[in-house]
């Protein structure tokens, strides 16, 4: 199973579930997803069960406008719906604390920020998705920087196909 998780107008990829933040509440911060229903969120919309896309996944690609270094709200709204496929409770992993996870299944990673992108930008999305990759154990990330959505669009076929 593979991932798309975006900011863009609608996209349609075949053999990818396809996620972006339309029709998607924003996450209340209640822990349910964690503690009462775990893997299921509260909220009744097409985010409430995406937990499990995300523990199987094989491959996660992210989609987002690049600001300050960091996501789009966009796709934070749906990176913080999707926390439930982690464990509440920590670990050490390479002598740092990190989420347990509740599988051992490790997604390939790909990031792809778009915009007007800074070198300093740069340097704290590096960061940011290394500190994803630990604390979220994924197996191999791999980062691209491009301009518009038609490159974009353009790096997305080259992934895909």
């Amino acid at each position: 199973m593979n991932i798309i998780v975006h900011d863009l107008n609608e996209i349609d990829i075949n053999n990818f579930i396809v996620m972006n933040s339309n029709d998607i509440n924003y996450c209340k911060g209640c822990f349910s997803c964690w503690t009462y229903s775990p893997m299921k969120c509260i909220l009744n919309d097409k985010c409430n069960n995406s937990c499990r896309y995300f523990l199987n996944a094989e491959k996660i690609v992210i989609v987002s406008k690049c600001i300050h270094g960091s996501f789009s709200s966009k796709v934070k709204k749906i990176l913080e719906r999707n926390i439930g496929y982690v464990m509440p409770y920590v670990t050490i992993r390479n002598k740092e604390i990190h989420h347990k996870m509740r599988n051992n299944n490790k997604p390939n990673l790909i990031v792809i920020f778009y915009g007007d992108i800074s070198d300093s930008d740069k340097e704290i999305s590096k960061r940011l998705i290394e500190r994803n990759k630990l604390n979220f154990n994924y197996n191999n990330t791999i980062i691209y920087y491009l301009k518009s959505e038609e490159e974009v669009r353009s790096k997305l076929n080259d992934i895909i196909y």
